[in-house]
């Protein structure tokens, strides 16, 4: 370590009982002491090994504790691991279904205290077209006995969500930008992918892992600042997001096509979508900004379509030409 010493002549060296002035000398000794000045320090041998040995000792116990959290975080990883459907990604999940569908619920009663006043009635005629049009997508799911429910906000938003458990709103302020059920059924499909994809489930298992590193990393880096936490975001929950937005459209587009809409219709959506945004001044067109957004830019989601789109409806005609082939060899 090194210690405030009291005044000493200037720059006196000690070593084995010799003095040296004027310099430094580094002849060779089991036990030696360093002076200098009124700021001067003095470093034992001993003092040297223990600092030595502290270093080496947090330097193998950082190592150690690093090991065992990325081989208990791998066997963690390997059996939480699941398949997306329809993309085929693989990812890590570690929520029950169960308890996913409980947390839909109790967002499902945050969003109605929010927006008690502003639900139009369940009988009303666009409830009722986006219930009939939410159907026609869910029935080519696995997803047809889950508790769907589907809801019309009277606000101007230009959104759609959607919570677990199948929950969906859309508001008044999207509904222009459909201009037909083959637009909406675009945007409710999107929804019902991330229901399928079990989104929000990733989602949240992701942030309760990043929020466990962070702790892990503070007990040796000490408490940090928002340094951390910025950077997980833009660099692991932004792109996440980004990604799971990407998906649900790839989904929804194979779903629309299974639900007999045209796919190149739906993909106008997009371009209206960016227009009605652009005149309320809510596109971001600034360079890099497109990194701190949690959705894809749109001119991202129309090239993705002009490229899923052939690829879909070919699958879709190979999986129709073998369902007749299977029908004809059975009659």
């Amino acid at each position: 370590g090194w210690l405030p010493m009291p005044h000493r002549p200037p720059q006196q060296l000690q070593l084995h009982g010799q003095q040296h002035w004027g310099g430094w000398s580094l002849t060779p000794t089991r036990s030696r002491s360093f002076f200098a000045g009124r700021d001067g320090v003095r470093v034992t041998e001993s003092q040297s090994k223990g600092s030595t040995f502290r270093r080496e000792f947090l330097k193998y116990t950082f190592g150690g504790a690093c090991g065992f959290v990325v081989l208990v975080g791998s066997l963690y990883y390997l059996n939480a691991l699941d398949t997306v459907p329809y993309s085929g990604r693989r990812r890590m999940i570690n929520m029950e279904p169960e308890e996913e569908l409980q947390l839909g619920l109790i967002a499902l009663n945050q969003v109605k205290e929010s927006y008690h006043k502003s639900f139009l009635p369940p009988d009303h005629p666009l409830v009722k077209t986006v219930e009939r049009v939410g159907w026609s997508i869910i029935e080519h799911t696995d997803l047809k006995d889950q508790d769907w429910e589907f809801f019309v906000i009277d606000k101007p938003q230009l959104n759609a969500f959607v919570l677990p458990g199948g929950k969906v709103f859309v508001f008044t302020g999207i509904l222009e930008s459909f201009q037909d059920e083959t637009g909406m059924a675009c945007c409710i499909a999107h929804e019902i992918g991330h229901v399928v994809a079990r989104h929000g489930a990733e989602n949240l298992g992701k942030h309760q892992l990043t929020a466990i590193a962070e702790a892990f990393l503070g007990l040796f880096t000490g408490p940090t600042t928002g340094a951390l936490p910025w950077l997980s975001s833009v660099g692991l929950h932004l792109p996440f997001s980004r990604a799971c937005e990407s998906e649900a459209d790839y989904i929804g587009l194979l779903l629309v096509i299974r639900a007999g809409y045209d796919p190149v219709r739906a993909a106008l959506l997009w371009p209206r979508m960016e227009q009605a945004a652009a005149e309320r001044g809510e596109t971001m067109n600034y360079p890099g900004m497109n990194y701190l957004s949690t959705h894809p830019t749109f001119s991202t989601r129309m090239d993705n379509y002009d490229k899923w789109i052939p690829q879909l409806l070919l699958e879709h005609q190979q999986q129709q030409q073998q369902q007749q082939q299977q029908q004809q060899q059975q009659q």
